[in-house]
């Protein structure tokens, strides 16, 4: 969703490829985006070079997304 917002705000992210751990685990069709947002530091992962496909995104996860696109892209 976050590649496709700065898409249609006219402000793509170079393509790039996660780097992850577990990065098997991320669905196919979602990689490419991934490693947009891993590249652009939007998102850093869980920790231990790990993005966490499986979990859940939280409030605060979303809230400190909002504040790195606010603080890059306003």
């Amino acid at each position: 969703m976050t590649v496709q917002l700065l898409n249609k705000l006219g402000k793509p992210l170079p393509a790039a490829t996660s780097t992850f751990a577990d990065n098997n685990d991320i669905p196919a069709w979602a990689r490419g985006a991934v490693g947009q947002v891993q590249a652009a530091g939007l998102m850093g992962g869980i920790g231990d070079n790990k993005f966490g496909p499986n979990g859940k995104y939280t409030r605060e996860s979303g809230i400190v997304l909002s504040g790195i696109l606010w603080g890059k892209y306003q």
